[in-house]
């Protein structure tokens, strides 16, 4: 008992029950240590073999052929593309986003490609899409030619089509223009699109948009518009590219034509011009063409290149029947004109036929006008066929019945004057009987054998009112 007193005894006591203690805790601090280990290795497994299976499943099966980046690479571009959306300045976020994926496109455009695909919010996806084809394009038109076919297509690329689509020529060509407006699924922005490349490319790019319309029945609708936007620019130009349209459907020939005709300032249609009309293959077209040409001529009063065109057009047979044809409608519209252009028929019988149809037209809708203009023209020589027009028709009226007999001595022809005389004389007869019998009784233009025969054919006339 002394001894347990002791106060060696007690330190030594101490001692041992410390020396104990840190033995028991060094102990169990290791296994938990060792414990912790193992759960953070098992963990380190386990992620690995999460992100290996994510990795895996990531690759859609439109994009089974490209190796895809690690997940880390693409979340980056993620939070840094949505950190630049919130940049409320439009133009400032336009050249952020430009710039980031100009990076990321020079750096590895696979993680691009897959960065793209899986954007879940389409509003983002459409920024997202635009801001890459067209900054892609830009900067590396082969690259982008070489990427394209791996990018999913889908509603929400439909506006960066239609951007890269309409850029210049002098940074893409007609023919990615062509290939790219077909990936644009909405109808309405697709026709917008085309038309817009129609307008600003056909005339230096006509004969591929014709080559591309003609090669499908839904692009044949564009034909009309595409040739609209050549003849625009170059007339000459649209004529000559249709005739090589190798298209047998006449209606729609025509009516390509007809767009031509219906756009065609009247200044266009030069001697060139109407070469290039000569120079259609088909009878029907070319004279359909000059249907359309004519009118747009008249108006002008261009004299010269009317009868150029009549002539490429029709063949010698049948040119002068064409012109007495046009003669008389163009004399309805103005007839100075008309008159102006009769003149310069060579043909001495036409030239006569051509101008007293004018006088005739004339006549009907101004009788005095007409008849002022022929009084001036003392020194015509054509005169005979145009008096006979203007007695016929002067003599329907009471008002004007002066200048028919005024007009009757230049008939010279004594047939043409017998008959001309007798027919005025009838017209006078239905509405003022006495005076018409006075004249015939007086007038020395007629023998007594003529004037019995046409007093005989009145009488008869008279009895059947």
């Amino acid at each position: 008992m002394k001894l347990l007193k002791h106060p060696f005894f007690i330190i030594a006591l101490l001692i041992l029950i410390t020396l104990f203690y840190y033995v028991i805790t060094a102990t169990s601090s290791s296994e938990e240590k060792n414990k912790l280990l193992s759960r953070q290795k098992q963990q380190s497994i386990t992620q690995q073999k999460k992100l290996s299976v994510k990795q895996e499943n990531a690759i859609t099966p439109k994009q089974n052929t490209i190796h895809i980046g690690t997940e880390t690479e693409i979340d980056k571009l993620y939070t840094e593309f949505i950190d630049i959306l919130k940049i409320n300045d439009q133009a400032i976020q336009r050249l952020w986003l430009q710039l980031l994926f100009q990076q990321q496109i020079q750096k590895n455009p696979i993680d691009l490609i897959k960065f793209l695909a899986n954007l879940n919010n389409k509003k983002q996806r459409e920024i997202a899409y635009l801001v890459t084809f067209t900054t892609w394009v830009e900067t590396d038109l082969n690259g982008f030619r070489q990427w394209q076919p791996f990018i999913i297509i889908d509603d929400s690329t439909d506006q960066a089509y239609a951007a890269i689509s309409v850029l210049p020529l002098g940074i893409i060509d007609i023919s990615d223009a062509l290939l790219w407006v077909n990936h644009i699924q909405s109808a309405v922005l697709l026709d917008t699109t085309i038309q817009q490349v129609i307008a600003e490319n056909s005339p230096s790019q006509g004969e591929k948009l014709i080559s591309w319309a003609l090669s499908s029945e839904q692009n044949k609708s564009y034909l009309t518009a595409i040739y609209k936007s050549i003849n625009n620019s170059s007339p000459i130009l649209a004529l000559q590219l249709f005739n090589e349209i190798e298209t047998e459907e006449i209606q729609l020939q025509k009516n390509i034509l007809m767009q031509i005709g219906l756009s065609l300032p009247t200044n266009k249609i030069d001697n060139a011009f109407i070469t290039a009309i000569e120079m259609m293959q088909n009878k029907d077209l070319r004279e359909f063409m000059a249907h359309i040409a004519l009118p747009r001529l008249i108006k002008s009063g261009r004299i010269n290149n009317i009868d150029q065109l009549l002539q490429a057009v029709y063949s010698a047979k049948a040119y002068p029947i064409q012109q007495s044809r046009l003669v008389a409608k163009w004399a309805k519209r103005t007839p100075e004109v008309a008159i102006q252009y009769s003149e310069t028929i060579k043909s001495d019988q036409q030239r006569k036929v051509a101008m007293a149809s004018v006088i005739k037209e004339w006549a009907i809708s101004d009788i005095q006008i007409a008849n002022e203009w022929l009084n001036q023209q003392s020194q015509w020589d054509d005169v005979e066929l145009a008096a006979v027009k203007i007695a016929t028709i002067a003599a329907s009226s009471n008002e004007s019945i002066e200048i028919a007999l005024q007009w009757l001595p230049f008939i010279k022809t004594a047939t043409l004057q017998n008959e001309t005389q007798q027919r005025v004389i009838k017209s006078w007869y239905r509405y003022d009987q006495q005076s018409a019998l006075n004249y015939l009784d007086q007038t020395d233009l007629l023998t007594f054998q003529q004037k019995t025969t046409m007093n005989n054919t009145l009488t008869k006339a008279l009895l059947k009112y």
